[in-house]
Order: C-alpha cells, then sequence, then structure tokens
C-alpha cells in the first residue's frame, strides 16, 4: 500500500491542508540575517572585499612612508655628502698662500748691535767721523726693513772689504775690517765694496747713509719664518666661510612620471608643470595631471520588486571608474641643490564615468524582470563637479632629472541616484621621476 499512488497523494493532500504560518523565502531571509550577525564572513558574495580596519589601514600607509623616508634619507646622505667634501677642499685652497706670494714678502728682523772702529784714516773717505781709541762708539738699536739687492759700486776711490757679523753676542767687542790699498798714495778707480751682512752704524744720520750702501739678505732668518706663520693663520680665521650657492633658473618647464596608490589600487600619472622662481630658494609651481581612472565601488538597498510588503530590502553593488584631471599649486623651498620641500592646494575635476558595472544581488528574483531600470538609474548616477585637497612632499634633484615623493588628500567623492548615496574619501600616496628641460 506504501508504493501505491493512492497513498502518496492522501499525505500530499494532507500537507497542503496544514496550516502555515510564514512564507518559506521570509524565514530563510530571517535565518541568513541571523547567520550574518553570529557568524560574519571575509568576503560578501557580490566579491567586494570586506572593509580593513583603521589601524591596519593606517599601518600600511605608515609603511610606506617609512620605506620613502628612509630611501629619501640614504639618497640625501650619500648626495650631500660629496659637495661638502669639494666645499671643504675649495675653501682650503682659497686660504692657501702661494709659494711665490710667500717669497715676496720681506722678512722683519732686528739687526745686531755693532760698533765701527777706525784704525788706519779710512773714516773720512767712508765720510764717518773719526773717534778716539779709547773712545767706545755708541749703540743704536733699530729694526730696519732690507730689500735684497746686488751688490753695489760704491765711489771710485778705494777698494774696501768689510765683514762683520749678523749678530754678536757682545756689542763691546769690534768688528774685524779689512782694506786693501793698491796703490801707496792713489787709490785705484771702479774699485767695489762688498758685504754679506747688515750693519748698523753709530749714528741714525750714519745708518741712513750706509743702508743704500750695505744691502742685507735676512730671509732665512727663524724669527721672520714664525712671523709668516702668524699672519696666514691669522689671515684664515679672518676669511668667511664658503656659502653654497643655488642654482635656479627664474623660468623652468618639467614632466613626470609615476605610480599613485590609494584605496588599495595603484595607477599610472603623469603631470606638466611650469615654474618660476620667486628666489634663488623659492620657487612657485603649476601644471596639468592626468592619471588613470580610479576605481570606486558603491553599496545601495532598496524594497524588494517581487514582494515589496512581505520580502525585506534587498542590496546590492555596483563598480565604477573616473577619469579625473588635478591642477596642483605648489610652493617649492630648496633646502640645498639636491633637496627641496614643497606643499600646496589641489584641485581634481572629476571628468567621466567610466566602466559601470552591476554587482551580484542576494535575490535575483527581485531584479529578473527590472534589470534594465537598475541599470538605467546606475549609468545616471550623478557625481560632484569638483575636489579640492592638499599635498605635501619632499624632492631630490640630480643634474636634470628629479625624484618626487608626495603625500595628497582630496575632499570625499560624491556619488547620488535614486538608490541612495555614497561618499569616498581619496588618500594618495605617490612617487614619480621628472625631467626638467632647463
Amino acid at each position: 500500500m506504501k508504493n501505491s499512488a493512492w497513498y502518496r497523494k492522501l499525505w500530499l493532500n494532507k500537507l497542503s491542508n496544514l496550516p502555515i504560518k510564514e512564507d518559506a523565502d521570509t524565514a530563510w531571509s530571517g535565518m541568513e540575517q541571523l547567520l550574518d550577525q553570529q557568524l560574519p564572513i571575509v568576503n560578501s558574495p557580490s566579491g567586494t572585499p570586506a572593509p580593513k580596519p583603521a589601524g591596519t589601514t593606517l599601518g600600511t600607509y605608515f609603511s610606506y612612508v617609512i620605506s620613502a623616508a628612509a630611501m629619501v634619507g640614504i639618497t640625501a646622505y650619500f648626495t650631500l655628502r660629496t659637495p661638502d667634501q669639494a666645499k671643504i677642499k675649495a675653501v682650503n685652497e682659497k686660504n692657501t698662500i702661494p709659494s711665490f706670494k710667500t717669497d715676496s714678502l720681506v722678512a722683519e728682523t732686528s739687526v745686531a748691535d755693532m760698533h765701527l772702529m777706525d784704525s788706519t784714516g779710512i773714516a773720512p773717505l767712508a765720510g764717518i767721523p773719526i773717534a778716539d781709541s779709547n773712545h767706545q762708539s755708541p749703540t743704536l738699536k733699530n729694526d730696519f726693513k732690507f730689500k735684497k739687492e746686488p751688490s753695489v759700486n760704491t765711489k771710485p776711490g778705494n777698494s774696501i772689504t768689510v765683514n762683520h757679523t749678523s749678530k754678536t753676542e757682545d756689542s763691546n767687542k769690534p768688528t774685524s775690517k779689512k782694506i786693501i790699498d793698491d796703490k801707496a798714495d792713489n787709490i785705484a778707480p771702479n774699485s767695489q765694496t762688498t758685504t754679506s751682512v747688515a750693519v748698523q752704524q753709530a749714528s741714525p744720520l750714519d745708518s741712513m747713509k750706509t743702508e743704500k750702501q750695505f744691502p742685507v739678505d735676512l730671509s732665512d732668518n727663524p724669527g721672520s719664518t714664525s712671523q709668516l706663520e702668524r699672519q696666514r693663520q691669522n689671515r684664515q680665521k679672518r676669511l668667511p666661510k664658503a656659502k653654497t650657492q643655488i642654482d635656479t633658473p627664474p623660468f623652468n618647464y618639467s614632466i613626470e612620471a609615476g605610480i599613485n596608490h590609494a584605496n588599495d589600487e595603484n595607477s599610472f600619472y603623469v603631470i606638466a608643470l611650469g615654474t618660476y622662481a620667486l628666489s634663488p630658494r623659492w620657487l612657485i609651481s603649476t601644471g596639468l595631471g592626468m592619471s588613470t581612472p580610479r576605481t570606486f565601488t558603491g553599496q545601495y538597498t532598496r524594497k524588494s520588486y517581487f514582494r515589496p510588503d512581505s520580502m525585506p530590502a534587498f542590496s546590492f553593488t555596483d563598480k565604477r571608474k573616473v577619469l579625473a584631471m588635478d591642477i596642483p599649486l605648489t610652493l617649492t623651498y630648496k633646502l640645498s641643490n639636491t633637496i627641496s620641500i614643497n606643499a600646496g592646494p589641489v584641485i581634481s575635476l572629476p571628468l567621466k564615468q567610466v566602466g559601470i558595472k552591476l554587482g551580484t544581488i542576494h535575490q535575483k528574483t527581485d531584479t529578473l524582470m527590472h534589470t534594465k531600470t537598475v541599470n538605467d538609474i546606475l549609468n545616471n548616477t550623478k557625481m560632484n563637479r569638483i575636489n579640492i585637497g592638499f599635498s605635501t612632499g619632499i624632492s631630490l634633484h640630480f643634474s636634470q632629472f628629479d625624484i618626487h615623493t608626495r603625500y595628497q588628500m582630496l575632499s570625499p567623492y560624491s556619488f547620488s541616484n535614486e538608490f541612495g548615496d555614497n561618499k569616498f574619501k581619496y588618500r594618495s600616496f605617490q612617487i614619480g621621476i621628472g625631467y626638467r628641460f632647463k
């Protein structure tokens, strides 16, 4: 009897007559909500990844900043190290006195006390007053500057050779003199008088007379060497320190390209810039920048098309890409010829929405007959016309090439349609290479 057709029909009639408190779909939707609350899933059925915690996102950006700072610091260290050594070398070369200048300096020294005694009547010939043999010549201690000259020809009449020592231990000792008489009564003409050291006469007038007749060479005096060394050290102390000269053209234009990381997505960008120098260190620049489309994923909720009174609202997602143009206005300060910092406002103009796609819907029966309507509403989504933000960064300069690191913040992108509104914050980290045409 259990295998008969009548038995099955009997139980089907009994089951159909049983009272049903609620619809099966409604009961399952309630169970699904309980499961979602108690057992959250990592990825939703639509394929949209679950949002990351704020701590994870902050840690990701912090790791990018640390990596960029380490790269910039290492590059700046090796870049600035060589100019410092070159600057020190240039200052040392400037402070060094060439040998041909030091040789031209006239040494200053004191002349030893000397006495000139006359014994054979040579004083009248030389124009020196005769002193008694017992009379001691007065001693004059003065410092005179002498120039090294060739031997001086004296007036014809006598051939006199006077040998003196440059310094004497006892000023009272007479100096030796040798007088050569060529003839008994007449002195041969064109005779020469030579000296090898400085002679200090007994009186100031006599010393002034003999200064031209007795040239002195004091270049080997050890006292003059120490004095020259002191003068050179004082001159080095008075020399100003060499300042780094900042080379900046009055006007320049450049192009930059690199990678833009934002919202767990990488894109490429390119910027054309024009720069005007307010001073050698302060510059202002502006330009136009374009990047590959930026992706935004929105989420919407709507009442059920199938049973709006009995079934809960259904949710779905969409994905769209936005093509935008950026206009930066940057103020730059050059710390040196190799490193600079910059900051300034940024204006972003969203141009077009492309690649709009409808995400997975949980209850497909709700949109089975309304897919075209949903797509039309999504395609007519309105978007804000302008975004204003701020950017700051560091740049390294090598010849005509630059390395730029930049952090950029923009006001939220907003999208609105019949299903609802969505807003997205936009924070990006950029790193790129630029080329200056001047």
